[in-house]
């Protein structure tokens, strides 16, 4: 109940703003929007991500990635540096497993910790 199953599609470096990508988008039928640093990402519902692809590709060229994923319903703040080195040192070890996969958390750093991590 912590993750809602959505699809997205990834575009990077797009030469729109994000008023352009949101109306594409929406007309498309995608369910919303993110901009996040370079990259433009669009959600849909997981049945509706090959229909949303077609349109979105039509005007912007194929995703960087188009893939049905997790999204997390509610977050967990993470203020603590200390918290977040071994929260991602957690998440190294679980990817480094053969078993897995994916690794999708409800997570998010405030932007102290950001800039201390880097």
């Amino acid at each position: 109940f912590i993750f809602s199953k959505k699809g997205m599609l990834e575009y990077a470096e797009l030469k729109v703003n994000e008023d352009q990508f949101l109306e594409a988008s929406l007309e498309a039928g995608a369910e919303d929007i993110e901009l996040l640093e370079d990259k433009f990402i669009a959600y849909t519902a997981p049945d509706e991500l090959a229909v949303v692809r077609g349109a979105l590709s039509s005007s912007y060229g194929d995703p960087e990635a188009a893939k049905i994923t997790f999204i997390p319903v509610t977050f967990t703040d993470i203020d603590d540096v200390e918290t977040a080195e071994k929260m991602l040192k957690f998440i190294d070890i679980l990817e480094d497993l053969d078993d897995v996969q994916n690794v999708i958390g409800n997570f998010r750093f405030s932007d102290k910790v950001m800039s201390e991590l880097k």
